[in-house]
């Protein structure tokens, strides 16, 4: 195998592996926890920490769109830009690293698939032994549950198997490199289970009203998440054109909150869940306030 055929590949799978163990996640979410609480509460930042903040968003820029770095990384982007820090982009970016490693009712354990997906992998390790038949058997399992290939660590999996592929072989040191991977996110190993425990079944349009009826006038209005269509200061004038009022956080007299549909389609996986969440609390408490999808805003106003 040859420089330009297989090392580099290589290389990026190894500077990647650095980042998929469930341990080395676990690492990366916590320092950024634990430099977001070290911020004080009038969210002002030094030079000293920006330059922190900015080494962190460095370091895993490179896997800036896959979980949970794609949730982070566009915020603390922000962050460095405007080099200070509201209070909402900090509740929001701690929410989602508590809920990372959260044990709560919106993570309620491992699916059937991803036990299924922890058993093969201790299946194909058991031998001590990853061959090429294992491997494509492995990637057309994942092919067949490909509306699991965004989460982790499918995403990852599936990655490394088709870059190993993508030669049309599967040479000793690959099977040796997969032998370790195998090991870590199997059942046997340990190290699946410890994420498998935040997978999201509760996608955007699962909390989302159906075809809701949305009215403008004097109505409170508050988005979350991201849109390819505005951000947040001009979803903010085009609300208050047309006679509503604008919210930056959801309170007890809100009426609609807009959810973005730019972004991971699970919402427990991304940072808007913390808005989310306290709207279906809400609502759960006898609140009238409506969790709309952005698609239903726009065909609002556009009809």
């Amino acid at each position: 195998m040859n420089e330009s055929t297989g090392a580099k590949p290589r290389r990026e799978r190894d500077a990647h592996f650095r980042f998929t163990g469930p341990a080395r996640l676990s690492r990366a979410v916590n320092t950024l926890e634990g430099f977001l609480l070290g911020i004080t509460i009038d969210s002002r930042i030094n030079d000293a920490e920006l330059a922190t903040l900015a080494h962190w968003v460095s370091e895993h820029s490179e896997f800036a769109d896959r979980h949970p770095f794609d949730e982070f990384i566009p915020i603390l982007i922000e962050v460095l830009t405007d080099k200070s820090i509201s209070e909402e982009s900090r509740a929001d970016l701690l929410w989602a690293c508590g809920q990372f490693h959260s044990d709560g009712a919106f993570y309620t354990g491992a699916t059937a698939d991803m036990q299924r997906l922890q058993g093969i992998l201790s299946g194909i390790i058991a031998d001590g032994l990853v061959t090429e038949s294992e491997v494509r058997q492995l990637t057309t399992w994942l092919h067949q549950h490909d509306e699991l290939k965004t989460v982790w660590p499918y995403a990852e999996i599936d990655s490394v198997l088709m870059s190993v592929l993508a030669d049309g072989v599967v040479d000793a040191e690959e099977q040796a490199m997969l032998l370790d991977l195998f090991t870590e996110y199997s059942a046997v190993g340990g190290g699946m289970a410890h994420p498998s425990e935040r997978v999201s079944t509760v996608p955007i349009k699962g909390v989302c009203a159906c075809d809701p009826v949305i009215h403008f006038d004097n109505r409170n209005f508050c988005f979350t998440g991201k849109s390819d269509r505005c951000d947040r200061t001009s979803f903010a004038e085009l609300i208050t054109g047309r006679g509503s009022i604008f919210k930056p956080r959801v309170t007890k007299d809100l009426h609609y909150l807009v959810v973005g549909a730019s972004g991971n389609p699970c919402w427990a996986y991304s940072c808007y869940g913390r808005k989310v969440e306290q709207a279906a609390t809400m609502r759960m408490n006898g609140s009238h306030v409506l969790i709309v999808h952005e698609f239903d805003l726009w065909d609002a106003i556009d009809g």
